[in-house]
């Protein structure tokens, strides 16, 4: 096999592997979308703002190059709660 026709089978293969995952994420946004139900309008909101707002800050850490967004604190935040809400961590105390 050529380095041609393996550059041209990696192109290929890597547009098949990036066009399946894009079908499937559109696919679970379609069934999410279609599926979900807003139980407490208040709650959704105020996690939204604080989403948009978080969204947008980046803060500096000393001896990093860069910067490291905030929302990262929200979202470890909201998987520290996910977790402690699930049946199977009933058991577990921090």
């Amino acid at each position: 096999m050529t380095d041609t026709s393996k550059a041209r089978l990696r192109f290929y293969a890597s547009n098949a592997y990036i066009w399946a995952h894009l079908l499937l994420g559109a696919a679970a946004l379609c069934w999410t979308a279609a599926t979900w139900q807003l139980r407490d309008r208040r709650q959704f909101f105020s996690y939204l703002l604080t989403a948009i707002i978080a969204a947008g800050l980046k803060v500096r850490l000393p001896g990093v190059q860069g910067t490291a967004s905030v929302a990262f604190l929200f979202v470890f935040i909201g998987i520290l709660i996910s977790v402690r809400r699930t049946p199977s961590s009933s058991s577990w105390r921090p």
